[in-house]
């Protein structure tokens, strides 16, 4: 709608509004003529002006809508009537109610909380009212600052009685308090403490703004304070951000549904304003704003709104008076009417806070703040004392005018002293702007320098935003059941930046789960033939397009590849032990392949149509094939002829196999499966087939044999997805096996014969043959047509033209320790890393081989054990027991374990330590008292903390300088490790005490695990806090970093061990290995970076092995592990409350490398990958070497 004729109805509306009721229809007849719309939309506005509300107290663009379009905003009696609940929300009561939307106070379960939940009302919600309430959620979704009220979700429901009705909603966070001029008014604020409540909303539009986003309606109405919670997580996360801390009230800004954002998210901006529409509530509308022009409004309009709130919370007025006045009225006096000065209101407001609000409601906008933040700043600097920006503005506003006002007489002056000093001065001045410009040119060079670098790193931001997101939603892909397009997306994070250890440890987890050792595609052509070599190591394949190849397993590599035959490959037999394949064309050629040459040592015609199937006989003297038109063909491997040929074997025949050197299966259409015995001639040789019996018990047709390696059983399987397993020799059926899901595909036992996979469409089911239990499933991701299982377990499956390669049962990346259903409460690793020592709570303390996880090494304490600390050279042991005693040992001889006993009478907990070098030794207890000293002698002294109690942990930094202690407080100390002098304190965010403590290795960052299930990670040099980590349910256990300090590892009650990013604050992997509580934790050294260990059976020592292979003892020094040559390769040891195990981080590598080359050529869309995918694949594919 143009102004004019929004005009022309405000005008018939302004007329007939006078009128009596009985007057109105003529007038309008009259006045409006032809024009039905017209008439229409001033009928609207007098049905709308009935109704008692302040029209200038609603948002312009709602009102329109309502009175031009004449429809309700309630039931009949003016109330919606309360639904029960709303998706996952109860609802309570409704709390506020406005032109298109109501919203209602609701309980949500999980997390139990109060929430605000805003509906759209059903009869209003037509798809451009509903595109504004998406946008409205949309925006309040890209804040987050503790002014904004939060949302929580959004969605669409069901609407109760109406269930082909959708009801659009979006649940936010529940602000309980009263209206900013409400709160003002009731607490008789002062006005410093206005100014300082106004600051911090303004805090909240700048940041708005910085985000792309005006509000376009900020109001006294629109802002909700209520008292602040000093230890909240908004209350901090505000002070996170760079604004100023507020200990009072806190304001929170509501309702964005008119709100526009300045970026280009084409989600967002989709939801503009047409030319013409007015936007907002008048009294708080700049003059661009009442124009109606989008295109003239930015943050400066939301700034204009900001100093009419200061005004009117100060003044207890508007700055103009509307009453009585029409909306073009209105709009009138915004444009062109100056308010009455803020002091001349109130003689208390003159000066600073005057012309503040002044030049927030500058009618021109230029002259405006340009932010919100800028009108903070001056507030504060107000209400501190502090000379405010807008006074000197104001000082250059009124020179500019006194000149301009007297411009003639200026000139003049100018003129005459120009010409007096031009002679004198030109030099002078020329120089001086010669100096200027320059000066000029390079502040301007280092600005545009600056915003540069400042576009660039927010660039690089934004690029590691993008990143995140999409790891994260790949992980949520893959763990929701779509591990196919999760993997994707993480591949294509990882190949286009291989040293991102977010993707990495991403594939990690989805292989996990999914464990494809290797992936490649095999063929151009669906895939037919699929036959392991007898030693599992080679894989031979056959396409539709007649491509016969030999790969390697499971590195994928192309052995062989050859055109075998025009018309395709049906089906294949190994023969000679690998040398050698028999194949089935499907143009009625059996092929005798040689593996050696990759040729064919000859081809023998033996049907026009296709043969349908291939064995042998187990001396392979016979090979028996099934051919189109019901016919069997028997043909001798060795002189390549046919021994006889059975014509109408059956009806329908669809698959044969020999049972034994005399007896051959067969499957068919007519739902029968028979055995044959094969009848010599009179020289002995196979001459043709005699009926042996009908295996009674199929429903449908049968088409497929699968015969297992020792010939004593076979299996059949048909359209009905039923496998039968029969004994060969009696024809008994032995099991009978269905399909969880869908069609069996294919079918096939494992060498030994125990385990009988079945394929269907998408999983491949792996049953035990003796009690026909299911061992094992395998999401196969696409349609599997053949697959065939290793001798060591590996199932390698084919679909559509990829062939992937699994993990055989049991393989994984978590290798156990067993301890008699001990638990472990304490574990370590020394010696270099040859030897980990647990404790446990059967009173014993043992050492185990870290490579081969042997024992070498058990005694008893006498008292349960509960911690173990190693030094670094594996000759001192420090154990600390449940008994209430701290024990030094020397484990210089196994066979004889000395002891020192450090002090005794310990409360429920202890900690010790050494230092990386193994010079010092560090022990506490609760009741602060310490034990600290070297370990060379032994020698140790006990010391009191100052200020401490009750400790429950202490560590030592990596270069032994300091150590850190956690006690019965909300914080963690700091102290000098030689003298224990207190060196400072890090204050724990969450108010609660630590639990367990660890350093970096280079000592920079200190991780606290707290009673809550929280991990804090501090940067103690400027006690600065890096990250928070979420995720565990119960108490953090143990915290230890990788050797290399980029992972943070915890563990917890919960039994799960997670591995952080601790500078990101991201999650990268979760381990559950279903033993208990997770107690302890230690990274082993990488084997091919560790020194090797030597063993000396004799004396039972263990010591550091030198390269000419005698022993000696380890050499002092800082112990440096080198960082691994792929990401994660580390191996860590656990200790649960049900034993102990070691994972190996570096055990899905192998997987990742060898899917990289296939993933390169998907992301390529299928074609060559580019040389830098082919380097990335690369680079990726090195971690397996």
């Amino acid at each position: 709608m143009t102004p004019e004729r929004f005009g022309r109805i405000d005008e018939l509306f302004q007329a007939v509004r006078r009128l009596p009721g009985v007057e109105r229809s003529a007038y309008l007849h009259d006045r409006c003529g032809p024009d039905v719309e017209l008439r229409a939309e001033v009928e609207a506005l007098l049905a709308h002006d009935s109704e008692p509300q302040d029209c200038l107290r609603t948002p312009a663009l709602g009102a329109a809508l309502q009175w031009l379009s004449g429809r309700t905003v309630a039931g009949g009696d003016g109330t919606a009537p309360l639904p029960a609940a709303i998706g996952r929300y109860r609802i309570l009561e409704v709390i506020g109610e406005g032109g298109f939307g109501v919203v209602y106070r609701a309980e949500q379960e999980n997390p139990r909380r109060t929430v605000a939940v805003k509906v759209i009302k059903p009869h209003l919600a037509t798809p451009s009212m509903l595109r504004r309430f998406e946008h409205e959620a949309q925006l309040l979704g890209r804040l987050q600052h503790p002014g904004i009220a939060q949302i929580y979700e959004a969605g669409v429901v069901e609407r109760p009685g109406a269930p082909e009705a959708r009801l659009a909603y979006f649940a936010m966070e529940y602000v309980e308090g009263a209206r900013l001029d409400h709160y003002v008014r009731r607490r008789s604020l002062a006005p410093p403490d206005v100014l300082r409540l106004m600051a911090a909303v303004c805090d909240a539009v700048q940041y708005a703004h910085q985000r792309g986003v005006i509000h376009r309606d900020l109001k006294p109405g629109n802002v909700m304070v209520a008292e602040a919670d000093p230890q909240s997580d908004a209350h901090r996360s505000g002070s996170a951000r760079g604004t100023p801390a507020w200990s009072g009230p806190t304001p929170k800004i509501l309702d964005f549904g008119v709100a526009r954002t300045t970026d280009a998210d084409p989600q967002i901006t989709t939801m503009g304003t047409s030319v013409g529409q007015l936007v907002g509530t008048l009294p708080y509308m700049s003059p661009e704003q009442v124009l109606g022009d989008p295109g003239e409004i930015d943050t400066r309009s939301d700034v204009y709104a900001l100093g009419v709130m200061i005004y009117e919370l100060l003044a207890g007025r508007l700055p103009l008076d509307f009453r009585g006045c029409s909306m073009v009225e209105a709009a009138r006096r915004i444009r062109e009417e100056q308010p009455t000065r803020l002091g001349g209101v109130r003689r208390d407001l003159r000066g600073e806070i005057e012309i503040i609000v002044a030049k927030a409601m500058e009618k021109d906008r230029g002259r405006r703040y340009a932010g919100a933040g800028e009108l903070a700043a001056d507030l504060r600097r107000a209400v501190a004392g502090e000379p405010i920006e807008a006074r000197r503005d104001s000082a250059l506003y009124v020179l500019r005018k006194t000149l301009r006002r007297y411009r003639g007489a200026v000139l003049a002056a100018g003129a005459t002293v120009a010409l007096l000093a031009a002679f004198g001065v030109h030099a002078a001045r020329q120089a001086a702007a010669n100096l200027d410009l320059a000066a000029r040119e390079s502040l301007a060079r280092g600005a545009a320098v600056s915003s540069l670098r400042d576009a660039e790193i927010a660039q690089r931001r934004a690029e590691e935003q993008l990143t995140i997101s999409n790891i994260e939603r790949g992980r949520l892909l893959a763990a929701g059941g779509n591990a196919a397009a999760g993997e994707s997306l993480l591949w294509r994070e990882l190949l286009r930046d291989p040293t991102s250890t977010h993707a990495r440890w991403a594939l990690w987890e989805l292989y996990q789960r999914h464990p494809v050792r290797a992936r490649f595609a095999a063929h151009k052509a669906p895939i037919y033939v699929m036959r392991l070599s007898p030693d599992g190591e080679r894989l031979f394949t056959g396409a539709a397009d007649g491509r016969l190849r030999a790969w390697s397993v499971p590195s994928g590599r192309l052995l062989a590849d050859a055109q075998a035959a025009p018309d395709g490959l049906r089906d294949a037999v190994v023969l000679s032990g690998g040398d050698a394949l028999a194949v089935a064309t499907r143009g009625g050629e059996l092929l005798i392949w040689d593996v050696a040459t990759w040729t064919a040592r000859f081809r023998l015609r033996l049907a026009e149509g296709a043969l349908l199937s291939v064995s042998a006989t187990p001396d392979e003297s016979l090979l028996i094939c099934a051919a189109d038109g019901d016919r069997l063909i028997a043909v001798d491997p060795r002189e390549g002829v046919i021994r006889f040929d059975v014509p109408s074997i059956t009806t329908g025949l669809q698959d044969a196999a020999v049972l034994s050197a005399e007896h051959v299966v067969t499957v068919a259409n007519d739902r029968t499966v028979r055995t044959w015995r094969i009848r010599p001639d009179e020289a002995g040789r196979p001459a043709g087939l005699d009926p042996l019996r009908a295996l009674p018990g199929e429903r449908r047709a049968v088409s497929m044999i699968a015969v297992s390696a020792d010939r004593t059983r076979f299996a059949t399987a048909g359209r009905d997805a039923v496998v039968t397993v029969w004994d060969a020799a009696t024809g008994d059926a032995l099991l009978r096996l269905e399909s969880p899901r869908d069609t069996v595909r294919a079918i096939g036992f494992s060498p030994d014969g125990r385990v009988l996979g079945m394929a269907a469409w998408w999983t491949v089911w792996l049953w035990d043959t003796t009690s026909g239990q299911l061992i094992r499933s395998i999401p196969a991701h696409t349609g599997t047509t053949r697959f065939c299982i290793a001798p060591d377990g590996r199932m390698i499956t084919a679909g559509e033209l990829v062939v992937r390669v699994w993990d055989g049962e049991g393989a994984g990346p978590f290798s156990a320790i067993e301890l008699n259903d001990t638990g472990v409460t304490g574990v370590d690793v020394g010696g270099m890393g040859q030897v980990i020592w647990t404790a446990s709570t059967d009173d014993r303390i043992r050492a185990w081989d870290a490579q081969t996880l042997e024992r070498v090494l058990t005694f008893g304490m006498g008292g349960s054990a509960l911690r173990v600390r190693a030094s670094p050279d594996g000759r001192r042991l420090l154990v600390s027991t449940r008994a209430r005693e701290f024990f030094l040992f020397d484990t210089a001889d196994y066979s004889v374990v000395t002891w020192q006993r450090l002090f005794s009478g310990m409360g429920r907990g202890a900690s010790q330590d050494f230092s990386s070098e193994g010079g010092l030794m560090l022990s506490a207890r609760p009741g602060a008292r310490l034990a600290i000293g070297p370990t060379e002698d032994g020698r140790t002294f006990c010391q009191t903390l100052p200020g401490a109690i009750d400790i429950f942990a202490a560590v030592l930094s990596p270069d032994g300088r300091m150590f850190a202690s956690a006690a019965r407080e909300p914080l963690v100390r700091l102290y000098d490790a030689r003298t224990c002098e207190e060196l400072g304190r890090i204050p724990l965010a969450r108010g609660t005490q630590a639990w367990a403590i660890a350093f970096s290795p280079d000592s920079s960052l200190l991780a606290i695990g707290l009673w809550d299930p929280v991990i804090e990670v501090w940067d103690w040099r400027d006690c600065r806090l890096v990250a928070v980590l979420e995720g565990h349910t119960e108490t953090i256990a143990d915290l230890t970093f990788s050797p290399n300090g980029a992972e943070l590892v915890s563990a917890s009650g919960d039994g799960l061990v997670k591995v952080w990013d601790p500078r990101r604050g991201l999650c990268l992997l979760t381990l559950d290995a279903r033993r208990g509580r997770a107690e302890a934790l230690r990274f082993i050294p990488d084997p091919a970076e560790a020194v090797g260990i030597a063993v000396d059976t004799g004396a039972r020592r263990i010591g550091a092995a030198s390269s000419d292979g005698d022993q000696r003892p380890a050499a002092g020094g800082l112990l440096q592990t080198p960082a691994p040559r792929r990401p994660g390769g580390y191996r860590l040891f656990v200790g649960y409350g049900e034993g102990g195990g070691v994972w190996n981080l570096g055990y899905y590598d192998r997987h990742i490398a060898g899917n990289a080359v296939e993933q390169a050529r998907l992301l390529a869309g299928g074609a060559e990958e580019s040389a830098l995918l082919r380097e990335a694949a690369a680079t990726i594919r090195s971690w397996a070497d």
